[in-house]
């Protein structure tokens, strides 16, 4: 996703990126190797770095906190907060929220996840403009949890479902 949020900056300078994670710290941190990848230099010969791709595209001189920066020319292309967090004055044409769940205990928690639902249906889905994109990346833990809630509801829309197993079945090998 972090490449995707740089190749999709480097496409298109207008584009405006808002990524919520579990905690601020978490969003803080993505948005740093959002905005690092396309400031990166060369250290050896033969990488290839962001600039090589993008050379036009540049992070806008005097704007690049760690929870939201801009391109040159442009007032904002990135916001990283915590889940539940401020997006006031805040709209995107691309979405992400990334593993909104940290444990098993919030997973099967109902208050934490009426929580998260009240937050993406109230706050959230306000802020994706029309047209717009989410990605939503996340550890399954239960059928209430967000993704289960959004593919169960009656304007679900068309989503893609990338699903990859925890661990293969056939050699026990895990996937991290």
């Amino acid at each position: 996703v972090i490449l995707f949020n740089q190749w999709a900056l480097g496409k298109d300078n207008e584009n405006r990126i808002m990524a919520a994670s579990y905690n601020d710290r978490t969003a803080a941190k993505f948005s740093r190797y959002v905005r690092d990848g396309i400031i990166q230099t060369r250290i050896e010969p033969e990488s290839v770095v962001f600039n090589d791709i993008f050379p036009v595209t540049k992070i806008k001189e005097g704007n690049a906190a760690v929870e939201e920066w801009a391109l040159d020319g442009q007032h904002f292309n990135y916001l990283g907060a915590g889940l539940g967090g401020s997006l006031t004055g805040t709209g995107c044409n691309i979405g992400e929220i990334d593993d909104p769940i940290k444990n098993e205990e919030e997973a099967f928690n109902e208050n934490t996840l009426d929580h998260q639902w009240d937050w993406y249906t109230g706050t959230w889905l306000s802020r994706i403009e029309e047209g717009g994109l989410q990605i939503i990346t996340m550890t399954r833990w239960a059928n209430r949890d967000l993704c289960g809630r959004i593919l169960a509801s009656e304007d679900a829309g068309n989503w893609y479902i990338h699903k990859m197993e925890a661990m293969d079945q056939e050699t026990g090998e895990m996937l991290c």
